[in-house]
């Protein structure tokens, strides 16, 4: 079957006398098999891979590759006495490496460094360490999970829908030899949804910022080269496009809170944190009533979202504060789990505008046309100024502001010539 694992008795390493080559399985969604085979082995100019479709042909070039290493082309029947003995001292200076890779190594260090080329290694060996230690992308991930736990994170909402799907993929497989351009076009055919042609570019750069996070866990724990730019942050982010915001006009909002407590007064509440309290609708879902001080018109967030502020506070208008104290108290939430989606259907069908996350969007836009206030309102909102400034400013009028945060239970039953009203409450 493509795709499944068919020896795991890799990765291979294919020996010639104090030469290793290894040979790597990975994931290829392209090849038949479902999988590449990838020869690794070192040179002066740095690290050199070779995939195959075929793991005979991967084994046959490696062994190749090894013993021309492990001969490093010298023919030992043409030395003199003294030459043999130079030759076998270098070998043995040079160890396990091969020793035609090790003098082109040194010939290009000493280039870069002349007469400096100690110090310079004693530098980076400062900064660096003794020397980079080898880890899969398998057991990188489990490392990083374990640590990320250690500290407190949640790692289910964001590392847990990317990272087990890049051990997945890559495995065995050591996370240096990856490059930019593997790991880029990994992403875009790992993440495209299927009937696309493309990935979002908000999941691809989603996705690319928590490998990021694994790819400098992994230099600061000495698995890759430290003070040097990792591979996956080589790959550069999609542009996004703007956000889209879709809000409603007070007559609207007047509409659906009508329609609401009349209809479906169980996620009543739901409406008013939304659109007086600017709530997202997870954070709608989790808000307890005990979380809420209508005597002194505030609301604490009871679960923000992650990495947004968890203490939040909002300040109520009295708009709000008189609309939670006609809704009815059936438990310890203000709402049931499906209360946000439920009443977009019902608004929908009643044939009023409701655009995705409109109540929060029009929250924030008509707030900060009121207050005049970002840093205010993205506070109470649980998002950042820039965003504010970016996609809600300028977008509604000081008056249509004030008229959002006016619309009391006694004003909605006031704008009953209302079209959108009349049609909500007939």
């Amino acid at each position: 079957m493509k795709g499944k694992r068919t020896n795991k008795a890799w990765p291979r390493r294919i020996t010639d006398g104090s030469v290793t080559i290894p040979i790597y399985e990975v994931k290829h969604p392209t090849n038949r098999s479902g999988f590449a085979y990838v020869v690794t082995y070192s040179t002066p100019n740095g690290t050199k891979r070779q995939k195959f479709a075929d793991p005979d042909k991967a084994i046959e070039e490696a062994r190749i590759i090894a013993s021309k290493l492990a001969a490093g082309r010298i023919e030992g029947s043409e030395m003199s006495v003294g030459e043999r003995d130079e030759y076998l001292a270098a070998k043995r200076i040079a160890g396990n490496h091969p020793l035609i890779s090790a003098l082109e190594e040194w010939a290009k260090a000493k280039e870069m460094c002349g007469a400096d080329l100690l110090i310079a290694a004693k530098a980076w060996q400062d900064a660096n360490g003794q020397g980079r230690k080898e880890i899969t992308v398998a057991e990188a991930v489990k490392g990083f999970l374990r640590d990320r736990k250690r500290s407190g994170v949640d790692t289910k909402a964001g590392y847990a829908r990317t990272l087990p799907r890049v051990a997945a993929s890559f495995g065995e497989t050591p996370i240096h030899t990856l490059t930019a351009t593997h790991l880029k076009e990994w992403l875009h055919a790992e993440f495209k949804q299927k009937g696309q042609d493309h990935v979002h570019p908000s999941t691809f750069n989603s996705h690319r910022k928590r490998m990021a996070t694994l790819w400098k866990w992994c230099r600061d724990e000495g698995f890759l080269p430290k003070n040097a730019q990792t591979e996956i942050e080589q790959v550069k982010t999609i542009r996004e496009k703007s956000l889209e915001i879709g809000i409603l006009k007070v007559s609207e909002c007047a509409a659906i809170l009508a329609l609401i407590r009349k209809d479906r007064p169980e996620c009543l509440a739901a409406v008013v944190l939304g659109a007086f309290a600017g709530l997202r609708r997870s954070e709608i879902h989790a808000q307890a009533w005990d979380g809420i001080d209508l005597s002194r018109g505030i609301l604490s967030v009871t679960k923000a979202k992650q990495n947004t502020p968890s203490k939040r506070i909002v300040h109520l208008c009295p708009a709000a504060v008189q609309w939670l104290r006609v809704c009815p108290r059936d438990g310890e939430l203000i709402a049931p789990s499906w209360g946000i989606d439920r009443l977009r259907a019902l608004v929908i069908k009643a044939k009023i505008s409701c655009p995705n996350n409109c109540f929060r969007h029009s929250f924030i836009t008509y707030r900060v046309a009121a207050t005049s206030n970002v840093e205010e309102t993205s506070l109470e909102a649980g998002t950042s100024p820039t965003l504010v400034f970016k996609h809600y400013r300028e977008v509604v009028g000081k008056d249509e502001g004030k008229a959002w945060f006016e619309l009391t239970p006694k004003a909605v039953a006031l704008m009953a010539t209302s079209e959108h009203l009349r049609i909500a409450v007939s």
